[in-house]
């Protein structure tokens, strides 16, 4: 009997732990009034969810990986970087935002072990994000229909004309909301093709047409939605993201083969400079990227031991270049140069390590899944996927 409460009890904390997560997606997505780091609070609900869950089973519910070291790591780099920040308030904001979403992460991975608990918690989170999908539809609508002509989409270079977003979301512009679809255009694409077996529902058919469908729709909604956004980056990212996904899902000489090949052609100079000037061509036909890596790269050169403070990008800029002469810029256009100028080297390392864990981890226990179970395999070569578009995406822009 007792054995039967604590049974009960674990369900109703894990729903808990499990809303935390939802608050903080909703918060990020919704929530206008409030600044970013109002996701602590999903953070702290799980948090207080998972110490009585550990009280209630007279244990720590803490599954490890290798990145978690990492991230702890750079939550602790963050946090002694508040004192030589710039703009400490700043530091203290980002600080928390990167904190909470660390913890989340971790207490996901810990807790939620089963393939039910995994589907359903991605089920509700792609539900959500179609609603939001729906709702950015419906709202510019009039923008909307023209786009869907061909030439309209893909005109040369893809210059697409996009829709400017202005309905009050923390999200807001085009760069980001083409950006938070088109990281999980791989994720939703892997589980629709590779992750949703017939076998594993052998027991409930009406259970596979069901996610199967809907995963296979949420794949083709979210490309639309980088598609409607116009960011030009955003696409970059999908098909780089995509590319990751299908080479990850063939076997190991492909990828070599496809890996060599690439660098061939970049160690070729004549295709080296056509495939540099068309990637420039596409995502800034000013050229201002170049100039704010140049800018960047010298304010690095001056902070590089511990950087500026998480978050403060743009008041560091300022003060090493004045905003009379100089075009004000609040982050680098590249992932790399913006946290090695607000978090220093060792910063940059720490990430650095950070991707290549997701990245190395996730390919590699996918493939080694592959056969066992395809779905759990499908999860984590999708994320890692996302991970590989994401950084490629950032080589050119910071946003999400």
């Amino acid at each position: 009997m007792a054995d039967k409460k604590v049974q009960i009890l674990n369900v109703i904390v894990n729903a808990f732990i499990e809303i935390g997560f939802y608050i903080s997606i909703v918060s990020l997505l919704f929530i206008t009034k409030y600044p970013l780091y109002i996701q602590a609070l999903g953070a702290s609900f799980s948090v207080f969810f998972w110490g009585l869950k550990c009280l209630l089973n007279k244990k720590w519910i803490y599954k490890h990986y290798p990145w978690h070291w990492t991230e702890l790591l750079l939550c602790i780099w963050i946090w002694i970087g508040l004192l030589w920040a710039v703009q400490p308030n700043q530091t203290i904001i980002h600080g928390i935002i990167f904190t909470s979403g660390c913890i989340i992460e971790v207490l996901l991975v810990s807790v939620f072990q089963k393939k039910q608990q995994v589907l359903r918690i991605l089920f509700i989170l792609f539900l959500i994000l179609v609603g939001y999908a729906i709702f950015f539809i419906v709202q510019h609508w009039d923008s909307v229909i023209p786009l869907l002509r061909w030439g309209t989409i893909w005109r040369s270079q893809l210059e697409v004309s996009g829709v400017e977003i202005n309905f009050g979301t923390p999200i807001g512009g085009r760069n980001s909301l083409g950006g938070l679809y088109s990281l999980l255009v791989p994720l939703s694409a892997s589980i629709a093709i590779f992750g949703i077996r017939w076998k594993e529902f052998s027991q409930h058919k009406w259970l596979f047409f069901l996610f199967k469908s809907f995963f296979l729709s949420v794949t083709i909604l979210f490309f639309s939605m980088v598609m409607f956004s116009g960011s030009r980056g955003s696409s970059i990212g999908m098909v780089f993201g995509l590319l990751c996904l299908l080479l990850s899902n063939l076997q190991w000489q492909w990828t070599l083969i496809t890996a060599y090949t690439t660098a061939v052609l970049v160690s070729i100079p004549a295709s080296r400079n056509w495939f540099t000037r068309i990637l420039l061509e596409t995502l800034s036909g000013d050229m201002a990227r170049i100039f704010i890596w140049q800018n960047s790269l010298e304010l690095f050169h001056l902070v590089w031991i511990g950087g500026t403070g998480l978050g403060t990008f743009q008041y560091a800029y300022k003060m090493f270049f004045s905003p009379e002469n100089q075009k004000t810029f609040i982050h680098a256009h590249n992932i790399f140069l913006n946290i090695g100028i607000e978090l220093g080297l060792v910063g940059v390392v720490l990430f650095t390590i950070l991707a290549l864990q997701f990245l190395l981890y996730g390919i590699s226990l996918g493939r080694k899944n592959k056969h066992i179970s395809p779905f759990f395999a499908s999860v984590q070569v999708g994320l890692a996927s996302l991970v590989f578009g994401y950084i490629i995406r950032c080589l050119f822009d910071y946003t999400i």
